[in-house]
Formats: structure tokens, sequence, C-alpha cells
């Protein structure tokens, strides 16, 4: 399980789970969940023809963080999930539970967005203490992933970010995995795909809507419509391209085929005893 989380709401962090971690995931293991555990918002819901499985449980007055941890949880035995976890009150009381439960066991990765200099960097850091009070057992990697910049260059992220850099340095942090801001994310909600599923099926969509276009010639509203999908092809085709590029960046942080085995680095009892035999006998 992948835990997506940050104390404050506008980190990116529906965007780095929809459009980066779960593609990123289906396209290494051929399925991908995407669980919601938030009191507003659904941002998933729109993604109807996505190949990503998409739910929200709601936390609220009816269904507290625990309840709704528990019910992640019984979620991971079928497909790799990608747990998004709302901020504030929730993120807080979700940590907590995971760590009191030793469901920790079953994290594979945490991802905190990073989506700015200054106040969002303090906010990173406060989601880190969290994650290192209320998960003390919890030894995976903590991952940093950098929403919204204006470039996908990391050195020119680095000179806006300085202070977001320092506290991946010094905390000793994976990443950063770069996430730009591009109309291709908000607008793949009009093809209910996330882009990168759209940069897989570019060619052939553009083909598609060329044949669509030619029947519409003579309506107006129609050919803005498909005008529109158009470019929403065009660029999720050019964005497909960096989040290969971070795919790669992310297997080099976690395997994702051995985390579905559960044999992330340790080896099993009977290899360590071979070693150990091997060691003596050396």
């Amino acid at each position: 399980m992948i835990l997506v989380i940050n104390t404050k709401g506008g980190s990116g962090k529906s965007t780095a789970s929809m459009q980066l971690l779960a593609p990123w995931v289906l396209s290494r293991t051929g399925k991908a969940a995407l669980v919601e555990l938030d009191d507003e918002n659904h941002d998933s819901a729109d993604f109807t023809d996505s190949a990503i499985h998409s739910e929200r449980v709601k936390v609220g007055k009816e269904v507290d963080a625990e309840y709704a941890i528990d019910e992640l949880i019984n979620r991971t035995d079928d497909s790799f999930v990608i747990a998004d976890i709302g901020g504030n009150r929730t993120s807080a009381m979700a940590l907590q539970h995971i760590g009191a439960r030793g469901y920790d066991a079953f994290i594979d990765l945490i991802v905190i967005p990073v989506s700015g200099p200054g106040q969002d960097v303090l906010n990173a850091k406060k989601t880190l203490d969290h994650v290192r009070t209320l998960m003390p057992d919890y030894d995976g990697k903590v991952l940093m992933v950098m929403t919204r910049t204006t470039t996908t260059d990391v050195r020119s992220v680095r000179r806006r970010m300085p202070d977001a850099f320092n506290l991946l340095d010094r905390e000793k942090l994976a990443g950063p995995i770069i996430l730009p801001t591009d109309n291709s994310f908000p607008m793949s909600r009009m093809l209910k795909m996330s882009v990168w599923e759209i940069g897989q099926q570019g060619e052939e969509l553009k083909g598609q809507l060329r044949n669509a276009m030619k029947g519409a010639r003579n309506n107006p509203q129609q050919r803005e419509e498909l005008a529109m999908l158009n470019s929403v092809v065009s660029d999720s085709l050019v964005m497909h391209e960096h989040l290969e590029a971070q795919f790669a960046e992310l297997d080099k942080v976690l395997d994702l085929r051995a985390a579905m085995r559960g044999d992330i680095q340790e080896d099993a009892p009977a290899e360590k005893e071979t070693k150990a035999k091997a060691a003596k006998t050396a």
C-alpha cells in the first residue's frame, strides 16, 4: 500500500494519487485501486472510464477515521492500493490508528506532496513529524513529490524551492518526483481517464476524433467539443513522456513486484539460514 498524505489540503495529493501513483502502479502490475479517505472531496469520481478502480471511504460524523482505516486495510487483498488521506484532522487520526493497530506493516511507501516553497514545506515537515511520532515502527521510505511546478527541470525547481530540497536532504527523503502544473491533468476528466492512460491510447484516440470531426462539419457546438478533446489528447501525449520518466524514478524507490509478493528488503527465513551456514563455512 502507498499512503499519500499531507496535514493540509491543497498540496496536490489528489493529482499525485490519480495522475502519477495510480497509473504507475497500473503500468507495473496491471491493476490499481485508489481509495480516498476524506470528509469532503471525491476527486477520482469523474474518471469512470479509467482502468484504475477508485472509491471513497467517507470520514465524517457517521464514519470515524479508525473505522475508515480498517475498511481501507480490508481493500488490500486484490489490487495494490494507493490511499489518498484527507488533510487536517483526518490525517492525524489516520496515522495514529495505523500506528496503534500495527497496520504500518502493510505500508510500502509514504508519499508527501509539496506544492510550493514556504508554508507548504512547513506543512510537509509537520506531516513528516506526525508520521514519525504516530507510526514509530514504520521502516519504509518517505517520498517527496513536488507538485504544481512550472517546469520539469529539477535544477530549476531547486532554485525556486530551496527549502523543499533542504528538507528532502536533511531528512533523507526519497525523491524528488516532479509533477508539473499542466492543463492535461484537469482536462483529462473530459475523457474520464488519467493522462497516462490517454497517452497510452493517444494515436488511436486522435484517429477516432479526426473521423468524428469530419462528421461534425455542420455542427459548430460538436466541432468545438471535439476540438477540445483533441487538445486534451495532444497535451496528454506530451505529458505521457514525462510521466514515463517519473515512473522510472519511482521504480528506484519501490519495487512494486516485490511489494506485491511481500518480500521487500528482507530475505525469506530459509534464505537467511542458508546464507548464515555459507558464511560459517567460508
